[in-house]
C-alpha cells in the first residue's frame, strides 16, 4: 500500500521527469521504498501534456534533456502558475544553471552521483511543507526520520560534500 499526501479529496504525487529510462526507473524504485507515490515521464513534455500538473506534490527532474529542459519546464510551470516544490538532479554542476534554477524558485539542486538518502530526505521535507499548506501539518502514512528539516528549504544555502556517492547536495 502507497502512502500518500491526502489534501482535501486530492492526492499528491511525486513525478519523476528524466530522459534517461535506468534513472527514472531507480528514482521510481527509491520513492516508493519510502511508502511515497512516484509517478515518472520521459520528457517534460511528457509531464505537460499528461494533466498531472496539479495533482504534482514535489518534482524531481534533470536539467538536461532532449527537446525541453528542465528549466525551460520550470519556467513553463511558473508561467501557467503552477507552484510546484523542483529539485533538479544533473551530472552538470555549473553555477549559473544552479542559481537561476534556485532564483526561480527550486528547492534542491542534487548532482549526480547523489546520496539517496538527501534526494530522499529533500522530497520529505518537500511534502511535509506542503502538506503544511495544505493539510493544517498532518502528513497521512508516510514514515519520517529525525532531522527533516535540516535539508535546504530552510531559507539558507548549504554547500555539503556528498561523502558516500561523490556528489555535490546542494539546498537553498
Amino acid at each position: 500500500m502507497l502512502a500518500n499526501i491526502r489534501t482535501g479529496k486530492e492526492t499528491k504525487i511525486v513525478v519523476v521527469v528524466d530522459d534517461d529510462e535506468s534513472v527514472r526507473e531507480s528514482l521510481e524504485a527509491l520513492i516508493e521504498t519510502v511508502g511515497l507515490r512516484a509517478l515518472p515521464f520521459a520528457s517534460a513534455e511528457e509531464l505537460l501534456d499528461s494533466g498531472q500538473q496539479g495533482h504534482t506534490a514535489c518534482l524531481i527532474t534533470d536539467i538536461r534533456m532532449p527537446g525541453m529542459s528542465g528549466s525551460e519546464l520550470q519556467t513553463r510551470l511558473n508561467e501557467d502558475r503552477y507552484k510546484i516544490p523542483i529539485i533538479f538532479i544533473t551530472g552538470h554542476g555549473e553555477e549559473k544553471v544552479r542559481m537561476q534554477a534556485l532564483r526561480a524558485g527550486a528547492v534542491e539542486f542534487l548532482i549526480k552521483p547523489f546520496d539517496d538518502d538527501a534526494l530522499i530526505d529533500s522530497v520529505r521535507a518537500v511534502l511535509s511543507i506542503e502538506c503544511g499548506r495544505n493539510c493544517a501539518g498532518k502528513l497521512y502514512g508516510v514514515p519520517r526520520r529525525a532531522g527533516i528539516g535540516r535539508i535546504g528549504l530552510g531559507g539558507r544555502h548549504s554547500k555539503t560534500g556528498n561523502r558516500r556517492a561523490g556528489g555535490v547536495h546542494y539546498g537553498v
